[in-house]
């Protein structure tokens, strides 16, 4: 899976949302910041919000499983590497196949 926000106070920004190659959904012109807000503070994965999770049913032990096995962040901030590949629709992103140790200098 692969979520790519762009950060905006105004209606320029933008949520998408890859399974693989295949670009699954799209949120744009949005706002994605607070008006009072000039970036992100933090950002996180998790299966909590607001001390609430993300199950059906709290007590079930077999629903408690949260798993992640790789976590790249790109950004095109000067400085910083942005993808250079693009999907089928143009837009920028990061091909699955790519792995963390493919990055390592």
């Amino acid at each position: 899976m692969q979520l790519c926000v762009k950060v905006a106070k105004d209606n320029t920004g933008f949520i998408r949302l890859w399974i693989d190659d295949t670009l699954i959904a799209e949120q744009s012109n949005t706002r994605t910041l607070p008006t009072s807000r000039d970036g992100l503070g933090n950002w996180g994965i998790g299966d909590y919000w607001n001390s609430v999770p993300y199950i059906s049913d709290p007590n079930d032990d077999s629903q408690k499983w949260f798993f992640i096995d790789e976590v790249i962040i790109a950004s095109d901030l000067p400085g910083y590497g942005a993808p250079t590949t693009v999907d089928s629709n143009g837009y920028p992103y990061i091909i699955p196949s790519l792995r963390v140790a493919d990055l390592a200098a």
